[in-house]
C-alpha cells in the first residue's frame, strides 16, 4: 500500500465515536485531490525536494552544533547538499509505511478492536492472533525480525558506552530531549497541537521517559523486552498522531512542510542520543569514532524497529553525526505552543512560589540547555515562560562547566585502563540510575490503572487537535 492510496489528505473529521464503532465510510473519505509528492519512497525514484516551509537555514543553532559536532568536521554556517542530505529531504514527506497503514486497519475495524488486536500481537507474537488483518502481518512479521545488517556483539558494545557517559552528559542530553520538544519547529508544533501536556501532562512526560530508559537499558533486540514492547507502542502513537494531525491540519499544511512527524525527524531523535558521547567528548572525554559506531549501531536497531526506513539510516557513526547536524541546521522556528510545553515540562505553581525541588530542576535545565545551546538561545527558550526571570542561566552554565571539569577528566583516564571495557565497569553509575529510574516509572504508569501509549486511540479524525 502507498500513501497514495492512503487517506493522509482526508478533509472530512469524523467524530471518535464514528472510528470507535468502525464506520470506516464517515470515518475515510479522501480528498479530491493527492499530493504529488504523497507516496513512500522506492529505490531509484527521483528524489523529492525539501518541503518549502523546511527549506531555512536555523542561524540560532550554529553555536550548539559548533560544540557538538566542531570537534569532529567543519560545522558550516549553510547548507550544503549531499547525497545523504538529499535522501532526507525526500524523507521529511513521508512517515511510517508499515504503522501508517495499521492504523488504517484500526479506522476499518474499529480502535477498540484493532488495538485489541495490535495488544496481542505485542505480547504473544503475530502467529498468536487468529485471522489477522494483512495489515498486521505484515507490520508484525516485519518488526518480530531481526535485520540482517545488526550484530549483537557491537551493539551491546554501543549500549556499554553510551552507559558509560558521565552523569553531566546524561543531564545535557536529557535536557536536550526538552529542548527539541520545545523549540524543533517540527516538534514544537506537533506535540503542541495535539494537546496532551495540556490534558495528561504527568502522563505524557512519564510515558516518555519510560521510553527512552527502556531501550537504554536493554542490549536485547527482538520480541520479548519491555524496550521492544513500549517501542511497537510509541511507534503506533507516532502514526496515529501523524494521521490525527493531516487530518486537522488539511493538505495544505502537507504541501508546504511534509509529513508531520516525518521518517527523516524520527531518525534524527535516535541520532541526538549520541549527544551523551558527543558531549563528553566535547568537555574533555575522548571519544573514539569505534565508539561512535558501537553507539549507533545499538541505536540504529532501535531507529529501525521505530520505523526509520532503511535507505535514510547512516551506516556509521560520523555519517550519523553529519545527518544530525544538518537537521539541527534545519530545526526552524519553535511554535506558538513553546511556552506552555516548557512550564509543561518542568512544572509550575498552581499559585504562589514553585518549590525548592522544581526550582532546582529548572535551575539544573537552565544550565544545560546554556552549554549545549549558548547563553542567547538558551534564554530564548525561557522567554516568556513562568521561569524566565527566576533562573540565573549564565552562572549555571559556568559552575556546570566546573562540575564537570574532573567527571570527565577522570572518566577520560579511567577509558584507558587495559580491559575496562570487557568487565563493563563503566556501566556501574548510569546503567544504575537508568534502571532504577525505569523501575519507579512502570511503577508510576501501573498506579495509574490504564493502559500504555494509547492517547491516541480516539484522535485519528483529528479530534482534539488544534490547528
Amino acid at each position: 500500500m502507498t500513501a497514495t492510496d492512503s487517506v493522509g489528505t482526508e478533509v472530512a473529521a469524523a467524530s471518535t465515536a464514528q472510528i470507535a464503532a468502525g464506520d470506516a465510510t464517515c470515518a475515510i473519505e479522501e480528498s479530491s485531490s493527492v499530493h504529488a509528492y504523497d507516496y513512500y519512497y522506492r529505490p531509484g525514484q527521483t528524489l523529492r525536494e525539501i518541503p518549502s516551509d523546511k527549506d531555512e537555514f536555523a542561524d540560532e543553532w550554529l553555536q550548539c552544533r559548533r560544540f557538538v559536532f566542531g570537534p569532529w568536521f567543519e560545522v558550516g554556517n549553510e547548507v550544503v547538499a549531499t547525497a545523504q542530505t538529499r535522501m532526507f529531504d525526500d524523507h521529511m514527506w513521508q512517515g511510517d509505511e508499515l504503522a501508517d497503514a495499521v492504523v488504517d486497519m484500526f479506522v476499518r475495524v474499529g480502535a477498540e478492536k484493532g488495538r485489541a488486536l495490535f495488544e496481542q500481537a505485542v505480547a504473544e507474537g503475530i502467529d498468536s492472533v487468529s485471522d489477522a488483518p494483512s495489515e498486521l502481518v505484515e507490520f508484525f512479521v516485519t518488526v518480530e525480525a531481526i535485520p540482517h545488517w545488526y550484530d549483537r556483539g557491537q551493539g551491546t558494545r554501543g549500549l556499554d558506552r553510551i552507559q558509560a557517559s558521565t552523569i553531566p552528559s546524561l543531564l545535557i542530553t536529557g535536557t536536550f530531549a526538552v529542548i527539541d520538544t520545545v523549540m524543533n519547529g517540527d516538534v514544537s508544533t506537533a506535540t503542541g497541537a495535539t494537546g496532551r501536556f495540556r490534558h495528561d501532562g504527568n502522563r505524557r512526560l512519564v510515558e516518555t521517559a519510560l521510553f527512552f530508559t527502556e531501550i537504554l537499558t536493554t542490549s536485547r533486540p527482538g520480541p520479548g523486552s519491555h524496550a521492544y514492547s513500549a517501542a511497537l507502542r510509541v511507534r503506533l502513537m507516532h502514526a496515529q498522531a501523524r494521521r490525527g494531525l493531516r487530518f486537522a491540519w488539511g493538505p495544505e499544511h502537507f504541501a508546504t512542510n511534509g509529513n508531520p512527524i516525518s521518517n527523516a525527524s524520527l531518525c534524527g531523535f535516535f541520532e541526538s542520543i549520541l549527544l551523551t558521547l558527543l558531549v563528553d567528548h566535547s568537555l574533555g572525554r575522548p571519544c573514539s569514532t569505534g565508539d561512535l559506531d558501537d553507539a549507533w549501531h545499538f541505536l540504529s536497531y532501535w531507529s529501525w524497529l521505530m520505523g526509520v526506513s532503511d535507505e535514510i539510516l547512516p551506516r556509521t557513526g560520523i555519517d550519523a553525526l553529519k545527518n544530525l547536524d544538518y537537521l539541527l541546521a534545519r530545526n526552524g522556528k519553535p511554535s506558538k505552543w513553546r511556552a506552555e510545553l516548557l512550564d509543561a515540562l518542568i512544572g509550575t505553581p498552581v499559585s504562589g512560589c514553585a518549590s525548592p525541588a522544581t526550582l532546582f530542576v529548572a535551575r539544573v535545565y537552565a544550565a544545560c540547555a546554556a552549554v549545549l545551546l549558548g547563553d542567547a538561545l538558551a534564554g530564548q527558550m525561557f522567554a516568556d515562560t513562568y521561569w524566565e526571570r527566576r533562573l540565573r542561566i549564565k552562572a549555571g552554565a559556568v559552575t556546570l562547566r566546573v562540575a564537570a571539569w574532573p567527571l570527565t577528566r577522570t572518566a577520560g583516564l579511567r577509558d584507558r585502563i587495559p580491559g575496562i571495557g570487557s568487565v563493563r565497569q563503566r556501566r556501574l553509575a548510569i546503567g544504575a540510575i537508568l534502571s532504577a529510574a525505569t523501575r519507579v516509572l512502570r511503577q508510576r504508569l501501573a498506579a495509574g490503572n490504564r493502559s500504555d501509549y494509547v492517547a491516541h486511540d480516539g484522535s485519528l479524525s483529528g479530534a482534539g487537535i488544534a490547528r
